[in-house]
């Protein structure tokens, strides 16, 4: 009896003490969810590393090579007037990996690797920063499943190359993910959604880009300029406030099957660009302008859809011997419009259901053949001010009219289907001289019979 009495008076002194603390214990889960800043007391200081042994020295495993690479993870950084974490000059293999890193000045960068290669960062949470994560002079590293946000730059490659980016989200930065004179670099399922520019590219080649999202920017959603021979493919540019994909001073770029709707310009604009720039199914719908081109010459565009678009589904504007072939702009303010080029060549394309099917002005020698324009509500094929311009087996039914010319000279319109029974025949300017020699003749032998008529009453 003696024995359970002194159990229950050490239980009692026991409670005794706990109870005064018991509401902090209880409260604090939560206190530190509400409150991150409380978390100072777990943060770790910044790194800074500098070649491989120091690497080898911050590494919880590994040896830095390919099948063991060194291990650094689990960090919590909050820094002030440096990096979070800075490695250069390393080239053995490591992961950098389960890290969370501030700055709270936004004027350091969170993760910084300068002439590093062959490093795997992964799942690092970097915001709040100068840049999230940058990459100066490293080639052959992979970023994959990381968070860089509310940065100035969310995720930065400069001269950088070979890189793989798998998975990355890099919102609310001033530009989600830029690429500067970085080459041969790999971008896959990224999302840079309301930045104020969401994926740049510029002075970069050889680049892939796909599947990514880059949606509800201020500005574009992915831009390539002074760039050449990137790929573009299943990328989603939608819903920014100025164009979705833009590509300028850029040749030999090919865009394939991207999407681009409801941006308040350009659904796809390709603009001062030469070179053999293609775009192939491509969609571009409720935009201003569905696909346009401004001052590019000698591009290819096949199969792509515009539909739906405020003012022009498929625009070539100032644009030079470019290739249009299967292209579908339908419910569109104007289908396909061409304006002051030359030398364009359009070939099996559909502009049905649009106030204006085709739209030809101010430009020379320019083809249209096998095309069709039915149903709408204005012309089927409009052509102004247009020279020497080939309107070849075209299909045109139910337009409010099939062809209309305003000051043309030096057409050819030959064996158009107007779906009225009003076909239009071969008609050159050749067969419209041996019709008005025709009829010179014939005036002339009337004179010479009035003549002879006239004598033979005298």
């Amino acid at each position: 009896m003696e024995f359970r009495m002194k159990i229950f008076l050490l239980l009692l002194l026991i409670f005794v003490l706990i109870l005064p603390w018991s509401s902090l214990i209880i409260s604090l889960p939560t206190v530190l969810k509400n409150n991150p800043q409380n978390l100072h007391i777990l943060a770790d200081s910044p790194l800074d590393i500098n070649g491989n042994a120091q690497l080898a020295a911050q590494a919880s495993s590994g040896n830095g090579q390919p099948a063991t690479p060194y291990i650094i993870k689990d960090k919590i950084i909050t820094a002030s007037a440096t990096n979070g974490i800075y490695i250069r000059n390393t080239n053995a293999y490591f992961i950098l990996k389960n890290c969370t890193v501030t700055n709270t000045d936004m004027i350091y960068e969170g993760i910084r690797l300068s002439n590093v290669t062959h490093a795997r960062i992964e799942n690092i949470t970097a915001n709040n920063n100068s840049i999230g994560i940058s990459l100066e002079s490293s080639d052959s590293n992979t970023l994959i499943g990381n968070t860089a946000n509310n940065n100035s730059h969310g995720i930065s490659l400069e001269s950088s190359d070979s890189n793989t980016l798998i998975g990355n989200t890099a919102n609310n930065n001033t530009v989600g993910i830029s690429l500067e004179s970085s080459d041969s670099n790999t971008l896959i399922g990224n999302t840079a959604n309301n930045n104020s520019d969401g994926i740049q590219l510029l002075d970069s080649i050889h680049n892939t880009l796909t599947s990514n999202n880059a949606s509800a920017n201020l500005h574009d959603g992915m831009a390539v300029s002074w760039s050449d021979s990137n790929k573009l493919t299943s990328n989603n540019a939608s819903a920014n406030l100025y164009d979705g994909i833009v590509v300028s001073y850029s040749g030999n770029n090919t865009l394939t099957g991207n999407i681009a709707i409801s941006n308040l310009h350009d659904g796809i604009l390709v603009s001062y660009s030469v070179n053999n720039n293609t775009l192939t199914a491509n969609i571009a719908i409720s935009n201003y302008n569905g696909i346009y081109f401004y001052q590019s010459d000698t591009n290819t565009v096949t199969g792509n859809t515009a539909h739906g678009n405020d003012y022009v589904g498929i625009f070539l504007d100032l644009s030079d011997m470019n290739t249009l072939t299967g292209n579908i702009a339908c419910d569109n303010l104007y289908g396909i419009s061409i304006w002051a080029c030359h030398n364009n060549t359009l070939t099996g394309n559909t502009a049905n259901s649009n106030t204006h099917g085709f739209t030809v002005g101010f430009g020379n020698n320019n083809t249209l053949t096998g095309n069709t324009a039915n149903s709408n509500t204005g012309d089927g094929i409009y052509l102004r001010h247009s020279n020497y311009t080939r309107v070849i087996g075209n299909t045109l039914h139910g337009n409010s009219e099939c062809i209309v010319e305003d000051g043309c000279v030096g057409n050819s319109k030959i064996n158009n289907d107007c779906g009225n029974g009003n076909e239009i025949p071969g008609f050159t300017w050749a067969l419209v001289l041996v019709v008005v020699s025709g009829l010179s003749l014939l005036a002339m032998a009337m004179k010479r019979k009035e003549k002879l008529l006239n004598f033979v009453l005298s």
